[in-house]
């Protein structure tokens, strides 16, 4: 075996987090929603409030409405084709 340091494998801290983590994260925020907005429609209250003078609001509520769109990459790739025997020449 080689010498080399971290040598493949999986790395420590890397993966999902336990779901105990994401409960915790989950509470906190929305302790932060009620401690700042008082409750979580007084949040979207809020939002919506601003989305009819910016853009970044509007876009908020309509992706937590309707979902974000799919985003896709459109590639166009043209390969010439050679004949075999012009390979060999």
């Amino acid at each position: 075996m080689d010498k080399r340091k971290n040598n493949g494998g999986s790395r420590t801290g890397a993966g999902r987090k336990p779901k105990v983590e994401e409960a915790k994260v989950l509470e906190l925020t929305q302790k932060a929603i009620i401690d700042s907005f008082g409750s979580e429609d007084a949040l979207w209250k809020s939002i919506s409030d601003k989305a009819p003078g910016d853009f970044r609001y509007m876009k908020l509520l309509i992706e937590y409405r309707f979902g974000k769109p799919k985003e896709t990459v459109e590639n166009q790739i043209k390969v010439a084709s050679i004949d075999p025997i012009e390979w060999v020449k």
